[in-house]
């Protein structure tokens, strides 16, 4: 197979069987994207080829199991799956303006950004060619005009509560919620306050001792992947005796809705996609972002707590691997190399918009293995590159 696992047609001559070939370009010319390696298992679900584009998984040998679709060519085994929707959602660029005009310095042009998200998106469908985009300025306008016309699902009136204030804004309260996972071994913690915010349930008092009688909670996020820190919040709530209406998102998944039905929880997306099967956030490959990553803590006692300075894992290597586990160790570090350039690009930019280095503790979020203090970020992502991804020439030159 090629070395970044995709079928080509590089890849196709270089099979000397004609049936083969022929075979596989058929496949290319109809869709298929990807040709797997022969101790890969097969994926659960499939469809026939003549249906849709479908991925290719070569086997070793048939598994006696009607349900999927195979085909035998030169004695190879190989079985189809039908592509998964993936969303690349893009926020680095609202993000880090926010970011520079809190440190009162001027951020890069919609332009540059536009750049930016272009870069990834390729990369992304790269790797995952049923990945699609949706860009700031497509989600904001529909989220604000489906807060607008969505009606209280009770009679009570409602009192709105962002869970996401950096895309969320015009509620009457917020709670700044987040899920955090074990500094060291990545285990899951629980959905705890966002760093330099009181604890989730000094957060939940405070809104229920100004919360007016015969009135309910509507919870307002971005977006719910499986809801679960919005049935939480909406637990906490109910033991104080304050009804929560529903929740308004924007997009919104299939799992939350099936987790919103169990527990009775009206829901409402602006933005419903409910066969998505991977969901990443553009300043999730961006380490040094704000919020990029998983929010990092540790326990302390019985009691679980998010790092004080803000630490966090972008879903790149050394910081993360199970991610993309679709991916072969080989893609998954030119992935996350390829990302690294794209952010020694963007700090590169930043500094010479800033006209000085852009040190460790300028950032909003600090990745995981980066040294704090007076440090310019830019040489520890290269040493991060050099000495966890064991590039010889590091990030090489700029972007």
């Amino acid at each position: 197979m090629t070395i970044d696992g995709l079928l080509t047609k590089e890849r196709i001559v270089r099979e000397t069987g004609e049936h083969l070939r022929n075979f596989l370009d058929q496949c290319l010319q109809q869709g298929s994207t990807w040709f797997g390696e022969q101790d890969q298992q097969p994926p659960p679900e499939v469809v026939a080829q003549e249906e849709i584009a479908c991925f290719l998984w070569e086997m070793p040998h048939p598994e006696a199991d009607t349900l999927r679709k195979y085909e035998v060519v030169d004695g190879r085994v190989f079985v189809k799956k039908k592509p998964a929707p993936f969303l690349l959602f893009e926020d680095a660029g609202f993000l880090i303006t926010r970011w520079c005009n809190a440190h009162g310095k001027p951020a890069p042009n919609r332009k540059f950004f536009d750049h930016l998200t272009n870069a990834h998106y390729a990369l992304v469908k790269r790797f995952f060619p049923e990945a699609f985009l949706l860009r700031t300025t497509d989600f904001l306008r529909p989220l604000a005009a489906h807060r607008q016309q969505t009606q209280p699902w009770h009679d009570w009136p409602v009192i709105t509560i962002s869970l996401d204030t950096d895309f969320v804004r015009g509620t009457h309260g917020a709670v700044e919620i987040t899920r955090v996972r074990d500094h060291e071994t990545f285990n899951f913690l629980g959905e705890l306050a966002r760093p330099g915010e009181p604890p989730v349930k000094e957060q939940i008092a405070a809104i229920g001792a100004i919360m007016p009688k015969r009135h309910a909670l509507q919870f307002v996020s971005d977006g719910c992947w499986e809801g679960s820190e919005i049935l939480m919040l909406e637990e906490y709530f109910r033991r104080r005796n304050i009804m929560v209406d529903g929740t308004v998102c924007g997009v919104l998944c299939r799992k939350a809705v099936d987790n919103f039905n169990d527990a009775g929880m009206p829901a409402s997306g602006s933005h419903p996609y409910l066969g998505l099967e991977s969901w990443i956030c553009q300043r999730d490959l961006l380490p040094g972002v704000p919020r990029s990553g998983l929010n990092l803590g540790m326990r302390v006692g019985n009691r679980a707590q998010a790092l004080a300075e803000n630490i966090g894992a972008t879903y790149l290597l050394p910081f993360r691997e199970d991610v993309f586990d679709e991916l072969t160790p080989h893609d998954l570090t030119e992935f996350s190399l390829y990302c690294y350039r794209l952010a020694d690009g963007l700090f590169a930019k930043l500094e010479r918009l800033w006209q000085r280095p852009i040190l460790v503790r300028d950032l909003a979020r600090v990745p995981k293995y980066v040294r704090l203090g007076q440090i310019r970020f830019r040489d520890e992502l290269r040493r991060i590159a050099r000495e966890f991804l064991k590039t010889r020439d590091a990030l090489g030159p700029c972007i």
